[in-house]
């Protein structure tokens, strides 16, 4: 058989099921699932990256990793379900890295319930930039706007670090738009003054 192709592909699948194999090894296995046939692959790893569990395993993150960028809607509600529940602070981060694939109204309102309630700050963070991705400059400025003037801790504090992400972000927008010559969202258009004036005036 040719190493690599779909005769081989039960050897890796017992690898990544194997919890006592190496993180590492189970991590290349998976990506070798991934590689010989992404369609069976993706089922069959959705419940081992799902394992917050999995203590002794830390490369799961990589699995969730691999199965965001796939883009499947297979791995959607996994990612809803990762982004406030797993354990794991890496884990958590790459859900919320992955969901900025799925422009749903349960991603978003994930991303926004993340950024008001995880205790972790690069996850906040991190949702803040995947709701961009998302949503893209233009449809997310009015909300990095919002985000950089209220932005609270789930105990009603100021959240400084993600008031000056939005921040930085609205600035970054709004200069690129600004250069652009394209409006910048909730804000009427300046006269142009080049324009001749009306006679009379």
């Amino acid at each position: 058989a040719q190493i690599g192709g779909k005769e081989v592909f039960p050897y890796y699948e017992e690898m990544v099921k194997d919890a006592n194999r190496a993180g590492h090894v189970r991590r290349i296995a998976a990506e070798a699932m991934m590689s010989i046939d992404k369609e069976a692959a993706i089922d069959l790893i959705v419940p081992i990256a799902s394992d917050y569990e999995a203590k002794n395993f830390g490369e799961r993150f990589y699995l969730i990793y691999l199965l965001s960028e796939t883009k499947d809607p297979r791995v959607l509600p996994m990612m809803l379900a990762g982004a406030k529940a797993d354990p794991d602070k890496s884990a958590r981060c790459h859900h919320i890295n992955g969901l900025a694939h799925y422009k749903t109204p349960e991603a978003r309102a994930t991303l926004e319930w993340v950024i008001a309630n995880d205790d972790y700050e690069h996850a906040r963070t991190n949702a803040l930039s995947s709701l961009q991705r998302m949503l893209g400059d233009e449809g997310v400025y009015l909300l990095m706007k919002k985000y950089s003037q209220s932005a609270k801790l789930k105990n009603g504090q100021p959240d400084y670090r993600v008031r000056n992400a939005a921040y930085q972000s609205m600035n970054r927008i709004r200069n690129d738009l600004k250069k652009d010559g394209k409006p910048i969202p909730g804000e009427a258009p300046k006269a142009d003054a080049a324009a001749p004036k009306a006679p009379g005036k």
